[in-house]
Formats: structure tokens, C-alpha cells, sequence
């Protein structure tokens, strides 16, 4: 893979984890859903939002410096896991 492709791979499919994540909370918002353990504090929530939308942006960095880094990839097989 060269570097051109593995930048190309790596932003792509930040943008499309963050498209298909604005989707959900979308249709979160349309169905007035709310989470159903209300034991867990709101600052939980935001930290998880943040954590959740650094991990694919380092990735993507780690990429595109280092396109054949194995943690880059890795952050990319493993965000998913904890969205």
C-alpha cells in the first residue's frame, strides 16, 4: 500500500464513522430515546463522546505519518468496539 492510499483509507473512513455517528444521534433525537441506565452521570457521557471521537483522528494521524504502523490500524479496528 503506499502512503497516498493508506492517507486516502485512513481520512475516508473518519468521515464515514463521523457521517454514520451524526446519523444516529439524529435519529436518537427523532425518537426522543434516552439511555436507560439514568445512574450513569452526564460528564460520563462526554467523556465517552470525546474518547470515542479521538480515537479514529489519531488514527488517522498515526497513518498518515506512518502508513505501515500497526497501531494506527488498530485504532481503526477498535473504535467501533467501544462506540
Amino acid at each position: 500500500m503506499t502512503p497516498r492510499s493508506a492517507r486516502w483509507i485512513a481520512w475516508t473512513l473518519v468521515a464515514i464513522y463521523f457521517i454514520l455517528a451524526a446519523a444516529g444521534l439524529f435519529l436518537q433525537f427523532l425518537t426522543d430515546t434516552t439511555p436507560a441506565d439514568t445512574t450513569v452521570p452526564f460528564s460520563f457521557y462526554i467523556f465517552a463522546a470525546v474518547m470515542v471521537g479521538i480515537w479514529p483522528i489519531l488514527g488517522a494521524f498515526i497513518v498518515t505519518h506512518h502508513p505501515h504502523h500497526a497501531v494506527g490500524w488498530l485504532l481503526f479496528a477498535t473504535f467501533p468496539i467501544v462506540a
